[in-house]
């Protein structure tokens, strides 16, 4: 979805990969994502672009897996105004190095089950994902801005897999 204010629905979809799953880098794009399998190994499985505000991207009833950096990574600026990117999850599963990872974005999650596989890493990243490890990771793009956005979890499971750690985050 290049273009702002596009719409995709993938409903009792089995997507395989081996660059990007779902790539969204246009303002105002909504993604319905439900009853999927997305499995997606050298990429995010799931990508809202920073560079553009607001889009909407629901999963729902879905299994994400990716060997890469971030399962879903849903990324924003701190921008004037505070638009915000919106990702609401519900009764997902979401394997990857980190689950998922989100900057300036406001995330629902309801019955999920994420799961951290990398090993436990934090940078500073003014372009791209940051972390490494986490089921959750909460970012933002350099040392100086603050974290916004808000963070709901609801009835979820939180694990870190990475060799040595234990369930938890």
């Amino acid at each position: 979805l290049a273009k702002g204010n596009a719409k995709l629905t993938m409903k009792n979809i089995q997507l395989s990969s081996v660059d990007s799953g779902i790539f969204s880098q246009g303002a105002g794009n909504e993604i319905l994502v439900e009853d999927c399998m997305l499995n997606v190994p050298n990429y995010y499985a799931v990508y809202q672009n920073g560079s553009a505000a607001a889009s909407t991207i629901t999963l729902r009833d879905s299994t994400i897996t990716s060997a890469y950096d971030a399962g879903g990574y849903i990324s924003n600026a701190d921008r004037p105004g505070g638009l915000k990117q919106s990702l609401v999850m519900e009764n997902c599963t979401v394997t990857a190095k980190t689950a998922v990872e989100v900057k300036h974005t406001n995330a629902v999650r309801r019955d999920c089950t994420l799961i951290g596989t990398g090993p436990l890493t934090a940078l500073v990243n003014g372009s791209g994902n940051c972390t490494t490890g986490y089921a959750f990771a909460m970012t933002t793009n350099d040392a100086t801005e603050k974290a916004t956005g808000n963070a709901t979890l609801t009835n979820c499971k939180l694990y870190r897999e990475a060799e040595g750690a234990g369930e938890g985050v």
